[in-house]
């Protein structure tokens, strides 16, 4: 008895969702003639193109024309991700406006490269405004994504602590890019790095307070794990502080700590845990730690809890679907 593995025929691309042919052929490069057949590198390739906006992936398997292979069919075919969503919560802070509308708009492959572009508008009951803009687009490169963002904030200060009067803007932007190194629905790891400038000022009656410039250049890999009842999300990031853009040196005058060091190391870890005990019972662990080489500016520290952001690690349950096993 000899046992021959499964190989790769002949890989034929049906690109009918208006994507440019150089980036359907390098979302589909894994997928390589002469080599060994495995589902989870298949998956991983479907579910890279089901990540595009307005995009679909499906492969179709069929016998090959030389022994022991077989041939592949990826279709890409036009999808309706688009979604327009506005919403109104009492997430928000009680200094800063406890009631806040949002609009959160999307267009996806406009120009064919299975780019994203977002817009997120927040107004609060009070006095808190943020825009954000952003966009996450292939470049023809493996499964490799460009990601870049622009954001701008401002708040003021209320409730029993308006008479201070007390003001805030931030503007942040970034750019990054970012591979899913491996992307089936159970388990999905990434990588990402890039860098990310910021600038944050705060008045007091009117008149300049503080200000603070960073520029941080970071590297962050994550895992996702998702079965019938149970997800496990790990996430790291490491970040240092560097004097692009005219980025804040140690000892600046208008800093919002004296002794904060912009140029320091930071290293962040984020746990996620959710299990389904019964349709209506969830037990949920989240944890998440950060420590820095120095003395941090006040810019630089983490803030914990932010509503909404763990929505998307539903179980496979949530999702309807079936493991093995099961």
């Amino acid at each position: 008895m000899r046992i021959v593995l499964g190989r790769i025929g002949q890989v034929d691309i049906r690109n009918e969702g208006g994507l440019r042919p150089f980036v359907a052929e390098a979302m589909a490069r894994r997928l390589k003639s002469g080599e060994v057949f495995t589902e989870r590198t298949a998956e991983s390739v479907v579910q890279d193109i089901n990540a595009l906006g307005n995009l679909r992936g499906s492969l179709n398997l069929r016998r090959g024309q030389a022994p022991g292979t077989t041939d592949l069919r990826l279709s890409i075919v036009p999808a309706d991700d688009d979604r327009q969503q506005v919403g109104l919560d009492n997430y928000g802070s009680e200094l800063t406006g406890r009631w806040v509308f949002s609009v959160d708009l999307h267009k996806s492959n406009l120009l064919g490269l299975g780019e994203t572009f977002s817009l997120q508008l927040r107004k609060s009951n009070k006095e808190l405004k943020t825009a954000r803009l952003g966009f996450v687009s292939p470049i023809g490169l493996h499964n490799l994504r460009l990601e870049g963002r622009w954001l701008r904030s401002e708040n003021s200060i209320g409730d029993r602590l308006a008479a201070l009067r007390a003001t805030g803007k931030s503007d942040i932007w970034g750019l990054a890019l970012s591979s899913a190194l491996l992307n089936t629905v159970q388990f999905r790891s990434e990588l990402r790095t890039g860098f990310e400038h910021r600038r944050h000022r705060s008045f007091l009656a009117g008149l300049p307070d503080t200000d603070d410039r960073i520029t941080r250049v970071f590297i962050e890999g994550n895992l996702l794990d998702r079965g019938y009842r149970h997800v496990l999300y790990a996430g790291m990031r490491i970040s240092r502080g560097v004097g692009w853009l005219n980025a804040d040196a140690r000892g600046e005058a208008d800093a919002t700590r004296a002794s904060g060091d912009p140029r320091a190391w930071i290293f962040t870890l984020e746990g996620v845990g959710r299990y389904q005990l019964r349709d209506s019972d969830v037990l949920t662990g989240v944890l998440r730690a950060q420590r820095a080489s120095n003395e941090l500016l006040s810019s630089d520290l983490f803030a914990i809890g932010r509503p909404g952001q763990r929505a998307r690690l539903r179980t496979g349950r949530e999702h309807g679907r079936a493991w093995p096993g099961r």
